[in-house]
C-alpha cells in the first residue's frame, strides 16, 4: 500500500501500518519549552465510539485534570475535544486534544504548551485545529 506524507512516498509491506506522528513546533517559551501540535491516526473497530477512544487516552495520563470536554463536529466529521492539564518532568502543561472520527480511523490533534504560555498560543492552536481537513485517496 502506498504511504504518502509530507514530501515523500514509499510502499508499506503487507502487515505494516502507518504509526507516524507529525509534529509542528511553535515558539519556545522563556523556560525553553516549545509549544507544539502532534497529529496521530489510529485504526479502530467500527464499534469504537469517539468518546470511548478519548476516555482511553485520558486514562493513560497520570494526575490528569480535565478542565472541559465536549462533543463537536470538525468540518462535517464527528469530533470530541478535551482541555486538560498535567505535570510532566517538572513542567505544568496544558493541552487541547481534538479527536476526529473518519470511517474506522481516529485522528488525534494534540496542542500542548506550558500553562503560563497556553493563552499566548491559543489562537494558533485554534487555527490549526479548525483548518484540519481530510481528502479522499484511493487507498483510504
Amino acid at each position: 500500500m502506498p504511504f504518502v506524507t509530507n514530501d515523500f512516498q514509499l510502499n508499506l509491506p503487507d502487515g505494516w501500518q502507518d504509526g507516524s506522528l507529525i509534529t509542528l513546533i511553535g515558539p519556545t517559551s522563556a523556560s525553553g519549552f516549545a509549544a507544539n501540535v502532534v497529529f496521530t491516526r489510529e485504526d479502530v473497530s467500527g464499534e469504537t465510539t469517539i468518546e470511548e477512544f478519548a476516555a482511553a487516552q485520558a486514562s493513560a495520563i497520570d494526575n490528569l485534570e480535565i478542565l472541559d470536554e465536549r462533543a463537536l463536529t470538525l468540518g462535517e466529521l464527528p469530533a470530541f475535544q478535551r482541555l486538560q492539564r498535567f505535570e510532566l518532568e517538572g513542567r505544568s502543561l496544558q493541552q487541547l486534544q481534538t479527536f476526529v472520527l473518519y470511517l474506522t480511523k481516529i485522528f488525534t490533534i494534540t496542542c500542548t504548551a506550558e500553562i503560563a504560555e497556553f493563552e499566548t498560543n491559543a489562537a494558533a492552536f485554534r487555527e490549526i485545529v479548525n483548518s484540519f481537513q481530510l481528502f479522499e485517496r484511493e487507498d483510504s
